[in-house]
């Protein structure tokens, strides 16, 4: 698990923390925006508390035309969300569980957290306890009278992967997987007790329950509507067929209708359950755009409903019988790339749009522009005042960003193959292009950029890097270092090649040595002081999957996906030494830098850390 895998460098970095020629420092969190990958959320009044995968956003839903973002709290994870008076409780996926003050909705602060086992997921509270689902742990069960001194009590352990709770009386019910639903008898705390269950026949996502029923979203088998007359021997007494994948349910007016969302682009079905043997459906909600639904919320006159990949959307249920899909709050769906110049950083991924970031205090981001017709942005480079986009799905891209606040697209560059990685230095752009290989490009004249050369190689080049007269090229789909001559940039010439252990995904040279992010296999050091027959100096295995290098000094930063970003030190010649580690909220698989600060494109984010 990525804890435990971090425990484990807690103790090596320890160790180089304690040797005078390795003094490491500590890299720190500073600022992240651009949040995306929304979990859960909760509406009070006029509010709308929700769970990103960052932390909590706090926003004013007074008008549903023109909601605005009060405020937001780092938590470095996200999951289930609940609300009691003037406090939040997250459970951050595997970064623990929160209490959040909230009294102050512009300056929400941490009142305290507790370090829990497994990725925490949804979470219910009845009495003075929360319940929190944590997959393959099981559910934890924790003390919350005091929210300052919050006691994790027990653990009830589960067959499978548990998602999701519900608590009725004395009872729990919980939503395990391919185990289905349990029941458990919870009237003494310090000892549960398995009192039923009931093996449904697709995956338990989510539950809740309404008089003598409970309602389980069971993916690909759609709802299942289950009698607990008799806990000890629930039964199945009626399916909601799939309309995609059942992935949350929710039961509002006072246990009259049920909502529920499905992902895989099903939307969101409100039914009429006053028989809930014959589920009468009243309609279905779609937007023409996103419908990954993940979770819902409401309250007497809407349904807010979570598109993890999207943010939210909001159904006017006025009149039940004819609901009314009125607004989507948007987010950015990933953020996968990063470029740094002059005050600023661009941003982009898929279907997020091109991003400018005042980045003036790293403490303190801030949105300045945005161009948003963009599909899937996949890397950036800049030159001047133009930044060159790679789009898989289209054209090269040229933005004029000389006036930061207005990006503008001021052309395209249509060239063999999907582009894929841009590197820029000095008059020249390096381009990978999938299927096809890389391109050099002469940008003199940056807003009308012209191929001077290519070579076909066919496959996934996946990163690129120059020094001198070589190009250096990763290969993903071959696990391959290709070296290029390119002192003819209109005819450049395969030099040499080395095959990586695993899934070469990028590159970065420094002195004799080539640094390749090898997907799983990680870091590999390979000299290249004979660019005819490159061989192997060094490699340093990581827990993660490697997918982009940096290289500042005698520093190199290392991406790592889903465990966050790793410093090494290099000035040891290809041999890396793992000084510091920074586990981000996502997954981390873009780099840049500038002075003391670290930009990560780290999927759900745009995340700053000083170095």
């Amino acid at each position: 698990m990525k804890k435990g895998i971090f425990l484990l460098f807690g103790i090596i970095i320890l160790v180089f923390i304690s040797s005078p020629t390795f003094p490491a420092s500590k890299m720190t969190y500073k600022d992240s925006v651009l949040w995306t990958h929304i979990y859960d959320m909760k509406v009070e009044n006029n509010f709308a508390y929700c769970s990103f995968e960052n932390g909590l956003v706090i926003y004013n839903v007074s008008d549903i035309k023109n909601i605005k973002e009060i405020s937001k709290l780092y938590l470095g994870g996200g999951g289930g969300i609940s609300k009691i008076n003037q406090t939040v409780f997250i459970a951050a996926g595997d970064h623990g569980f929160f209490a959040v003050d909230v009294s102050n909705l512009t300056k929400p602060a941490i009142k305290s957290s507790i370090a829990i086992d497994g990725v925490c997921g949804k979470m219910v509270i009845s009495g003075q306890t929360a319940f929190v689902s944590a997959a393959d742990v099981g559910v934890h069960l924790i003390d919350i009278h005091n929210p300052s001194k919050m006691i994790k009590t027990r653990t009830i352990d589960t067959p499978d992967l548990v998602s999701s709770v519900s608590v009725k009386n004395d009872l729990l019910y919980a939503a395990d997987g391919e185990t289905g639903l349990l029941v458990f008898d919870i009237s003494n705390l310090k000892n549960p007790k398995l009192v039923g269950t009931c093996d449904t026949p697709g995956t338990a996502m989510d539950v809740t329950v309404s008089a003598d029923y409970v309602y389980v979203a069971d993916e690909a088998s759609g709802v299942q509507v289950i009698g607990i007359k008799n806990p000890s021997a629930p039964v199945i007494a009626a399916t909601i067929p799939p309309l995609s994948s059942s992935r949350a349910v929710l039961i509002h007016d006072g246990g009259k209708y049920l909502t529920v969302a499905n992902h895989f682009e099903g939307g969101a079905q409100i039914f009429d359950i006053s028989n809930p043997l014959a589920p009468k459906l009243l309609a279905t909600c779609k937007h023409q755009m996103y419908n990954d639904l993940w979770n819902l919320t409401a309250n007497s006159n809407y349904i807010y409903v979570v598109d993890k990949f999207s943010s939210f959307r909001i159904i006017d249920i006025t009149d039940i019988s004819k609901p009314n899909p009125i607004d989507l709050y948007f987010t950015p769906y990933s953020i996968t790339c990063v470029a740094v110049q002059k005050g600023y950083a661009y941003a982009a991924g898929d279907l997020s749009g091109f991003n400018v970031i005042d980045i003036s205090n790293p403490a303190s981001l801030s949105l300045k522009g945005q161009f948003t017709e963009i599909r899937r942005g996949h890397s950036i480079a800049l030159k001047d005042n133009i930044a060159f986009m790679s789009d898989r799905w289209a054209n090269f891209g040229i933005f004029d960003v000389s006036n930061p606040s207005n990006p503008v697209k001021t052309g395209t560059l249509s060239v063999p193959g999907s582009s894929r990685k841009i590197i820029t230095n000095g008059d020249k752009a390096y381009l990978t292009a999938d299927n096809y290989g890389f391109h050099i490009l002469d940008i003199k004249d940056p807003k009308n950029p012209v191929i001077l050369g290519s070579f076909q190689i066919g496959g996934y080049a996946y990163g690129i890097a120059v020094k001198g007269q070589y190009v250096f090229l990763a290969k993903s789909d071959t696990g391959k270092l290709a070296i290029f001559d390119i002192q003819n940039p209109s005819a450049p010439v395969l030099k040499g090649s080395i095959k990586t252990p695993g899934s070469a995904y990028g590159v970065a040279v420094s002195g004799d040595f080539a640094y390749v992010a090898d997907g799983d296999k990680g870091l590999q050091v390979i000299d290249i002081r004979n660019p005819s027959a490159p061989v192997f100096a060094g490699n340093y295995d990581t827990p993660g999957f490697a997918s982009d290098v940096l290289i500042d000094g005698v520093t190199l930063y290392l991406a790592d996906e889903k465990a966050g970003v790793l410093k090494f030190d290099i000035n040891q010649s290809g041999k890396p030494v793992l000084v510091d580690s920074f586990n981000t909220p996502g997954e981390a698989v873009n780099l840049a830098v500038s002075g003391q600060y670290l930009y990560i494109a780290d999927t759900y984010s745009l995340l700053v850390i000083q170095k």
